[in-house]
This record gives structure tokens, C-alpha cells and sequence, in this order.
């Protein structure tokens, strides 16, 4: 392999020979946008709400018995009979009233994604006899 440093100033021929190495590789790693491929910004939607929202709130909810917004009202959650629950039934119950819903929802919707699941109206191109 010669190194620039070796021949500094190329010919024109070197240039299209080497455009035309190069060429093929840089269309087939051509990168995709988010409009092409909307489940990427759906994916890093998702990500970016279990990291910043859900991991968070979940960790709030297990330290402070409900969450911060019920600490700082100075809301108690109480079992049937009046006594405060514990830690573990609150996280156990913000889990699954809170987070449940989103979570399996956006779990669906990668579900559906990658195994192709999602139907797709595409109008069906005639073929001449």
C-alpha cells in the first residue's frame, strides 16, 4: 500500500482509480436517517425514558415509599388495615400500576417491529406478461 507521504500529489487516473475502489463500499454503508427507519427513534425513545424517567422513578419509589411527589405532600400509603406497607409492596405496586402499562406497551411495539409483525400497505406492482 503506498502512503500519501510517498506520492503526495496523485494523477487524475490514481484519483477515479481509487474513487472507483471506494465507491461501492461507501453505497452499501450508506447510513440510514430516522425517516427511513422510524423504529430507531422509537427505540432510542424508549431507551432514553427507561434511563432518565422510569429507572429513576423506580428507585424514588423504593427509597421514599411511593415516590417523591407523595413524600413531599406528606402522603402515606396504607395497607387495608391502616398500618403504613412496606417498601416492597409500594415499589411492588408502583411497578405495576405506574410502569406496567408503558413498559409492555413499548415492549409490543419493538415485539412488532423486528419480527415484522406490523403490516405495511404497499401498493402491489403490476408485472408484464
Amino acid at each position: 500500500m503506498a502512503s500519501l507521504a510517498a506520492h503526495p500529489n496523485p494523477t487524475e487516473a490514481e484519483i477515479q482509480r481509487a474513487d472507483a475502489q471506494v465507491q461501492p463500499q461507501l453505497r452499501s454503508r450508506r447510513q440510514s436517517s430516522f425517516l427511513e427507519r422510524p423504529e430507531l427513534a422509537l427505540a432510542a425513545g424508549w431507551c432514553a425514558l427507561l434511563i432518565y424517567v422510569a429507572m429513576p422513578a423506580l428507585l424514588a419509589a423504593l427509597i421514599c415509599r411511593g415516590g417523591l411527589n407523595l413524600r413531599a405532600a406528606g402522603v402515606a400509603i396504607v395497607r387495608g388495615d391502616g398500618t403504613i406497607a412496606s417498601r416492597s409492596r409500594v415499589f411492588r405496586g408502583d411497578l405495576i400500576r405506574g410502569w406496567g402499562p408503558s413498559l409492555a406497551t413499548g415492549a409490543r411495539i419493538g415485539r412488532d417491529r423486528i419480527s415484522g409483525l406490523r403490516r405495511v400497505d404497499r401498493p402491489h406492482q403490476a408485472t408484464s406478461a
